[in-house]
């Protein structure tokens, strides 16, 4: 875990509550084809879910 001054993080702190996940660099040519399969994007969604919900 991380803490930054990122836009996106700092302009909407008193709207909502924000986290900023990381799950890939689409400038590398590897991880930008595992990232577009439905399997990779239901397997984000999932350990996203379950890091929610066993915090």
């Amino acid at each position: 875990m991380k803490y930054a001054n990122f836009q996106v993080l700092r302009e909407t702190q008193y709207v909502c509550p924000v986290i900023l996940l990381e799950v890939g660099f689409l400038s590398n040519r590897e991880e930008a084809e595992h990232s577009i399969k439905v399997s990779s994007i239901r397997a984000y969604a999932l350990v996203i879910l379950n890091s929610i919900i066993n915090s």
